[in-house]
């Protein structure tokens, strides 16, 4: 059973026609799907066409909303809300003594793995046993995405998309200067009240002066640039000498598309404009004169990704698709399991890249 949409569609007036790749320029393309909708918010109308690039395999949407008008399609999003990455405070004194006990080994593992201070010697050897249990280091570097320790010179922080402000709040306890923008101004004014800088705006058009700062960090942003290549090079303009840009991002190679189909929770129309393979992701970067790129593993995340998927497909809304759990365990297994083994075919990317020049 399908969702079938209330409000009429998307008005023709805005929306625009691309005709050719957004990252190659191709007009040589294959239809993908063509009738894609907002399964998973439900707020944007209309039944959406994406298309495969025959010459990059770069998945995009076309027609798609234009820049003015995308904004309708994020009314009701996660970025509205804060959302914390890090351990929700537990109940009972022995989740409460767990809890612990996992905060202390993180703090080693940041120590030996990235050079943060103030770690004990129980805290490093928490961390030495940290690295050696399964799927714990992923999640560990994503909540801090990676970032090494801020020197003194170079700790000025970009987070675009910065949604609510949660990652500000990491940056800012790890010993960077974060300062946040966003396209979306509900998510701007959810932010603003953590007390960081944030500014109202998006990629290509950021504002700031070139050379500006050490670290950049795009976090499931970049599927949704109208001018992916322009980003790119705005990205490489205001980072200094030496920074470093972090993005994550869906796979158009994962192994949970071929399985899912249009229900795919990373395909996300009308949101998600572009799906690069990581392959052409690489191109891209090293055409920026972007060097040092490296894909890095992701999180398992087969049961947030099969779940949501499937609860697509028989009409539920993925956002409580608890009650699907026990039939997408085999499933949720199968994504881990690949995306652990073969980076290349993981549901999601984490790629970093050097701007050295």
């Amino acid at each position: 059973m399908e969702i079938e949409t209330s409000a009429a569609d998307w008005p023709a007036t805005d929306l625009e026609h691309l005709g050719e790749c957004p990252i190659c320029d191709s007009s040589q393309r294959s239809l993908m799907f063509d009738d894609l909708a907002d399964w998973s918010f439900r707020v944007a109308p209309g039944r959406w066409m994406m298309w495969n690039c025959n010459v990059c395999s770069t998945a995009y949407l076309d027609p798609r909303p234009t820049e003015a008008s995308i904004g309708r399609a994020y009314e009701s999003y996660y970025t509205h809300r804060d959302e914390n990455t890090s351990d929700v405070e537990p109940r009972g004194v022995i989740r409460k003594l767990k809890l612990l006990a996992k905060h202390r080994m993180r703090k080693g593992y940041y120590k030996l793995v990235f050079g943060y201070n103030d770690a004990s010697v129980i805290e490093l050897f928490g961390g030495v046993l940290f690295q050696r249990i399964p799927n714990m280091a992923p999640q560990a570097n994503l909540i801090i995405r990676n970032l090494p320790r801020p020197s003194a010179s170079g700790n000025r922080l970009l987070d675009i998309g910065c949604g609510s402000g949660t990652f500000l709040r990491t940056a800012a306890t790890l010993g960077y200067e974060p300062i946040g923008i966003d396209p979306d101004a509900k998510a701007v004014d959810a932010a603003l009240k953590s007390g960081f800088e944030v500014r109202h705006g998006g990629l290509p058009d950021t504002g700031f002066p070139d050379r500006h700062f050490t670290h950049v960090m795009l976090n499931h942003v970049f599927e949704h640039l109208h001018r992916p290549k322009e980003a790119l090079r705005e990205i490489w303009r205001i980072l200094r000498s030496g920074g470093r840009l972090w993005m994550a991002l869906p796979n158009r190679d994962a192994l949970g598309l071929e399985i899912f189909g249009k229900y795919w929770r990373g395909l996300e129309a009308p949101r998600h404009l572009v799906l690069p393979t990581p392959a052409t992701l690489r191109n891209l970067l090293a055409s920026t004169s972007f060097s040092g790129i490296a894909f890095l593993e992701h999180p398992r995340c087969g049961g947030f990704i099969s779940e949501s998927s499937l609860a697509m497909k028989a009409g539920l809304d993925p956002t409580d698709c608890r009650s699907l759990q026990p039939q997408t365990a085999a499933l949720a297994r199968k994504l881990d399991r690949n995306s652990h083994a073969n980076l290349n075919r993981a549901e999601i990317m984490i790629v970093i890249a050097e701007k050295n020049g």
